[in-house]
């Protein structure tokens, strides 16, 4: 995996003409959907901390563990431009590779503290990848800026 191989969980982000990738990595597709999450958040908002102070649940499903991938993000997505809530933690249960539930704690965007990084129009299915095996699933995903 990227970064620091002693890392179990992550995201990092890579090169991509005109958009952004986000590459993120975890022991499970449950950790890997969460840091993909975080990274997404990470591109869209560029400083200050996200606080705790409530909780918000998803439920997401798909045809496929690509497809949950793009509906996870997008689910996210939408959540920041409706409502303006940012996670400062994702805990993600994955059923089946096709449906997903995850309790979000966080808070809605406050312009005092959060300063906005990048703004993400949409997840993208080009070349998007979703690998896993018995160590790690690996997550590959181009964001539309």
């Amino acid at each position: 995996m990227p970064g620091n191989p002693q890392c179990r969980r992550g995201h990092a982000t890579f090169d991509h003409t005109a958009d952004v990738g986000l590459e993120a990595w975890g022991a499970t597709s449950g950790e890997a959907l969460a840091e993909a999450g975080l990274g997404l958040q990470g591109i869209m908002l560029h400083a200050g901390s996200v606080r705790s102070s409530d909780a918000r649940m998803f439920r997401v499903s798909a045809d496929d563990a690509a497809a949950l991938v793009v509906a996870w993000l997008s689910e996210l997505l939408y959540a920041f431009e409706t409502d303006g809530w940012l996670s400062a933690s994702l805990d993600v249960a994955v059923n089946d590779q096709c449906r997903l539930s995850a309790t979000a704690r966080g808070e809605t965007f406050d312009e005092r503290r959060h300063v906005l990084g990048v703004g993400v129009k949409a997840v993208s299915y080009h070349d998007l990848e979703v690998r896993g095996d018995a160590d790690a699933v690996r997550i590959r995903v181009i964001l539309d800026v």
